[in-house]
């Protein structure tokens, strides 16, 4: 990734090929608790948040991180975490019909992005959901809607999981392989067994383990707009 004010956290290298989990992760007595703030532009259906937040906890499973999904705009009981993220979801991420795939684009296109503020990674993000659903069209043409809420929950997954790497071991960093690796290709979004780089995943384990309380007792603030 170039160094710049934001992160260009996943553009996506247009590749084709056809492409199949919890709340609370980790069973370590004294694991991080990680807060994460949702917020979206439109309400996706709950099934496909599940299963967003499932492959968010099967990516991140090993850095023994216990994650909380919170809606930023609802849920604002009191919460002690060691570290926090908010994330909003621009665009629709929505499952529609099945449509006539898009040919590839010619460049890389940005599928999501964090706040840097005086060179410093901050805790805010934003996913940009039409931005990956274009990205993946080409894998979401199965006939069942359970099929295809499955695919994007998945690529979701992966984009988010992408983004709390960058928030959580505070680096700009990206590996060669991996979830965290710069560039993404649909099939890399959508296919199984996509795990985190162990370098990542020793960056993650190293800075989990610095822990500063932070409590929200009236929810936390909105997220400011990355700069481009």
């Amino acid at each position: 990734m170039s160094n710049g004010p934001v992160l260009a956290i996943l553009t996506a290298v247009l590749f084709s090929n056809a492409a199949g989990e919890t709340r609370w992760m980790g069973d370590a007595p004294h694991s991080a608790r990680i807060g994460v703030f949702l917020n979206f532009d439109r309400d996706p259906s709950q099934s496909l948040v599940q299963a967003m937040e499932r492959e968010v906890g099967a990516v991140l499973a090993e850095t023994g991180a216990r994650f909380s999904w919170l809606n930023l705009n609802t849920d604002l009981q009191t919460e002690t975490f060691d570290d926090l993220a908010v994330l909003r979801f621009q665009g629709s991420c929505r499952t529609e019909a099945p449509s006539r795939p898009s040919f590839p684009l010619a460049a890389p296109i940005t599928l999501a992005s964090t706040d840097v503020s005086s060179d410093s990674v901050g805790s805010y993000g934003s996913v940009l959901c039409d931005q990956i659903k274009t990205h993946i069209s080409g894998m979401l043409d199965a006939p069942e809607l359970r099929e295809r809420e499955t695919l994007l929950g998945r690529a979701l997954g992966r984009v988010v999981a992408h983004e709390l790497y960058h928030m959580l071991a505070k680096t700009e960093e990206h590996t060669v392989g991996g979830i965290t690796k710069a560039l993404q290709t649909p099939f890399d979004l959508v296919r199984e067994n996509f795990h985190l780089d162990k370098q990542a995943l020793q960056w993650l384990r190293q800075r989990l383990k610095i822990t500063k309380v932070t409590t929200f007792r009236e929810g936390p603030k909105a997220p400011s707009e990355p700069r481009p």
